[in-house]
Parts: C-alpha cells; structure tokens; sequence
C-alpha cells in the first residue's frame, strides 16, 4: 500500500492528481509524518556516522600511515567528541529538526495563502509532510547504497539529483494545492526553506552554547578545525 502511494507521489505526472485525491484537513498526521521522518534522518545520520568509524577502523589496521596520522583521521577524534556524544547531537539535531520543519512548512502555508492560495494549514501539514515522509524513506535508501564502495559515485549523484527532484514536486504539491502558479509556490517554498534554516542554526546555535556541544555555528568551526588537523596530519 504504502509502495503504491510513494510510486504515486513521487511520479512528477501523478503528483499533482494524487494531491487532488487526497485532500485532508489532518494536522496530527501531518505531525505525524514529520515525526517519522526525523527518526529516519537520525537513523540515516548514524549508519552514515557508523560506516565513517569502520572505514577509518580498517584504515588504522592496514593503514602505512604513521599513528599520529590515523588517529587525527579519526572522524569523532578530530572533532573532539566521542560516540555517545555524537549520539546526543543526533538526537538534539533532530528534535531541533522536528520543530524546524514545522516552522518552515507554516511559513509556506501562509506565504501561499498570501499570494492568493485557497488550502488550509492542516491540508498542506497533512500532504506536504507525507511527501517529506516519502522523499526521507527514498534518501534513507540512498544513504545505505552509498556506503558500499564501488557505487558511492553514482549514489552520490543520484542523492544530489533526487533532492532537486524533491524541491520540484514540492513545487508542484504546492501549486495544486493552493491553485497557484508554480512560480509564486517556489517563491513560498524558498521562504519556508529558509526560515527552516534560519531557526534551526539559531536554536541549534543557543544549545551549543548552554551545553558546550558542537551544535549550529560550533559545530560549523568543529568541522572546519577537523578538516585543517585531517589535511595537515595526511601532508606531515
């Protein structure tokens, strides 16, 4: 059941006439569905997270490189954190994320309504996450293929490539939802994009600070410190 509605939602021809047929003012599905997606994407950021320390485990055993070198690639080393550590700002990453997208999906709502939109908020909550739901499922997929070696090139691409499709059905949902042009959805969906973004490093940013995690902007310079010690210990 669930395969066919994806099949449906995702085809770039039938979105449009499944949004139209499912039509339903429901904002505790809709929360729903943003809850499952979190939980995927914090799945998702662990496996990636796991495969990073096997690599770097199989590259400490059969690795030349002297042992300051390894242990400075060790991704949780460089950071300066340890795995439990790495698991707390997984879940605080995603309950953020959670919240975020709330606010991102709210403020899409009423820029559209602005524009001359005819939905109502728990319509768009109840199909716009669905599609979240459906695209994070399909990522989470991608993520997994992407840890096996000889295909991680073409799993790459095909991440980048399903995450413009994304935004374009995203598009498209709106479009047919309000009965707005697709120009004026892009522009609502580029608002809620971005105050998404912009209160989840701001919030993010405030729990770094009151816990000393590397959340938001920290965990910005984390990585960027991480990078110079990995690319100096590699050329030392």
């Amino acid at each position: 059941m669930i395969i066919d509605e994806m099949k449906e939602m995702l085809h770039y021809e039938r979105i449009s006439t499944y949004v139209n047929k499912n039509r339903k003012d429901d904002m505790g599905a809709g929360l729903f569905y943003i809850a499952g997606a979190t939980v995927i994407n914090i799945i998702s950021s662990f496996v990636s997270a796991a495969a990073l320390w096997l690599n770097y485990s199989m590259m400490q055993s059969l690795s030349s490189l002297s042992s300051r070198q390894v242990i400075s690639m060790d991704p949780f080393t460089a950071m300066g954190i340890d795995i439990a550590t790495y698991i707390i700002i997984l879940i605080i990453g995603g309950v953020v994320g959670f919240f975020s997208t709330i606010v991102g999906l709210s403020v899409t709502h009423y820029i559209a309504s602005m524009l001359g939109g005819k939905a109502r908020i728990g319509e768009y909550f109840f199909i716009g996450s669905r599609l979240i739901l459906f695209a994070t499922i399909v990522a989470f997929v991608l993520t997994i293929l992407n840890q096996i070696p000889c295909i991680q090139c073409i799993t790459s691409v095909l991440t980048l490539v399903f995450f413009v499709y994304t935004i374009y059905l995203f598009i498209v949902l709106t479009s047919t939802l309000y009965s707005i042009s697709r120009l004026w959805a892009f522009i609502a969906i580029i608002a809620g994009g971005i105050a998404q973004l912009v209160v989840s490093m701001i919030v993010l940013s405030i729990a770094g600070i009151l816990t000393n995690l590397p959340l938001g902007i920290k965990w910005i310079e984390r990585m960027m410190e991480s990078y110079s010690t990995m690319r100096s210990s590699v050329n030392y």
